[in-house]
This record gives structure tokens, sequence and C-alpha cells, in this order.
């Protein structure tokens, strides 16, 4: 059963590459950008079941970077985590995905 849904989730996904590029809107990184940010968003929320701190529409580096301005255990345990496997991005990873999702970089820019 996963396996019939995997190969139908990737036969969607190169049909979607396909008629992108036929139509020259094939934006591989952009989606692959967005694609992360939905599995990050899904972490955020799954990480901590039933909490009423998760937002959908929030980064877990979002929402580790707000929890340790509140001063909260769990913030200042995962934001330094966060910032080390994400280092490759710069300084302060946490720090300016929470920026980002205040200023909505992550939104359409019709909506920001």
């Amino acid at each position: 059963m996963l396996t019939a849904i995997l190969a139908a989730l990737l036969v969607w996904i190169v049909l979607g590459a396909v008629v992108a590029a036929a139509t020259g809107q094939l934006r591989v990184r952009q989606w692959l950008h967005q694609a992360f940010l939905v599995l990050d968003q899904l972490a955020n929320v799954l990480a901590t079941p039933m909490h009423a701190g998760a937002w959908a529409d929030e980064t877990l580096s979002a929402r580790s970077y707000r929890a340790q301005s509140a001063g909260r255990l769990w913030g200042r345990v995962c934001m330094p985590v966060i910032d080390l496997l994400f280092f490759w991005q710069g300084p302060r990873h946490c720090e300016r995905a929470y920026i980002a999702e205040r200023e909505r970089l992550h939104a359409p820019p019709e909506t920001r």
C-alpha cells in the first residue's frame, strides 16, 4: 500500500516537472525549498503533539528562536542544535528563520 502511494507521488512529481518544463515554469530549486519548508512546518507541529504552542505555518527553527526569546528551556536547548545543523546557511539560522516568518518571506509576494 505504501509502495503504491509513493509510486503515485513520484509519478505526480515527474508529471508536474514535465508540464512545468513544457510551459517554461520549471523552478526546481524553488520547488525543493517549498517542499522542505512544508516538511519543516510538519515537523514543528508533530514535535510537540497536542501542544498549544505549535502553529502550522511556522518552521521548527522559527519556533525554537521564539521559545528561546521567551526564556523557555526547550528553546534554549533546541536553538543551538538547529543552528549547528544548518551551519551551511550562515550564522543565526533560527533568528533569521523567525524574521523571515515575521516578514512572511515564504508567502506569495501578493500576500506579503
